[in-house]
């Protein structure tokens, strides 16, 4: 039985699609703020995309912080533009380079509040990189073993010519 085709291939279903997944995150997220908050009395967590990033983080307030119900909110919002004027999605979206890996730990009060901060990043431009690299090298593995499969295949199928 011969091999399928590239485009029949799980590897092919499995790159393709999510090289386009993760260029429209990236492209969407110059111009949108997207993530999920969830909070705990004393205690907000959040992962999300936002100017070319995959961010995370913690807030632990520690004092003054009035206890309520835990929630689960989606915001998706425009993100300022650098000058603080208008949205940034009024300006049109793009795609961001930030650093690569960026963490942050700070202290900060807000309202009588005073919480620690901590947030990470990591850049989609990264992110879709190590993608590629990753789906390259598994096309070029999927290709010498199909040329190797394809060659048994030949070899065994002119034995049996010659035999015959």
């Amino acid at each position: 039985m011969m091999p399928c085709p590239f485009y029949r291939s799980r590897l092919f279903w499995y790159g393709v699609p999510g090289l386009v997944f993760l260029l429209w995150v990236w492209w969407d997220s110059g111009g949108w703020n997207s993530h999920v908050r969830w909070e705990r009395p004393g205690k907000v967590r959040y992962v999300g995309v936002r100017m070319g990033g995959v961010q995370w983080g913690s807030s632990t307030l520690r004092e003054n912080y009035p206890p309520g119900p835990s929630d689960f909110p989606v915001v998706r919002g425009e993100l300022p533009a650098e000058d603080g004027s208008a949205p940034a999605g009024k300006r049109g979206r793009r795609f961001d380079f930030p650093p690569l890996i960026k963490t942050v730990v700070e202290e900060r009060s807000r309202g009588g509040m005073v919480m620690d901060l901590v947030t990470g990043e990591i850049a989609l431009w990264g992110i879709v990189g190590c993608h590629v690299m990753v789906w390259v090298g598994m096309v070029f593995w999927w290709q010498r073993r199909k040329g190797r499969v394809t060659a048994r295949l030949t070899d065994s199928t002119a034995g049996m010519e010659v035999a015959g």
